[in-house]
């Protein structure tokens, strides 16, 4: 079964990303995100609209990595519409 995922807005605080650094942001998300909901069973989701997600922090490392950032944020996302539930490697 598809899912989907559409993140309309996220908001870090006090950085400021280049383009290439958006790019790489960007696609760990995407990539963690696909891998999570791909061992963690997208099929346990019953679909429809979350207006939003309240996921736990996150702490940056310096220097900052885009996609060390990336990858934390999307564990953070899929804990927070997993109800917490965690997957092998997260």
């Amino acid at each position: 079964m598809p899912v989907e995922i559409a993140i309309e807005q996220l908001v870090l605080h006090g950085i400021n990303l280049t383009p290439v650094q958006r790019s790489l942001l960007n696609r760990a998300i995407t990539d963690e995100l696909t891998r999570l909901m791909t061992a963690g069973g997208a099929a346990s989701f019953d679909g429809g609209t979350v207006p939003s997600v309240r996921a736990p922090d996150i702490t940056l490392r310096s220097p900052f990595d885009p996609v060390d950032t990336g990858t934390g944020i999307a564990r953070a996302v899929y804990g927070g519409i997993s109800g917490g539930q965690t997957v092998s490697g997260a």
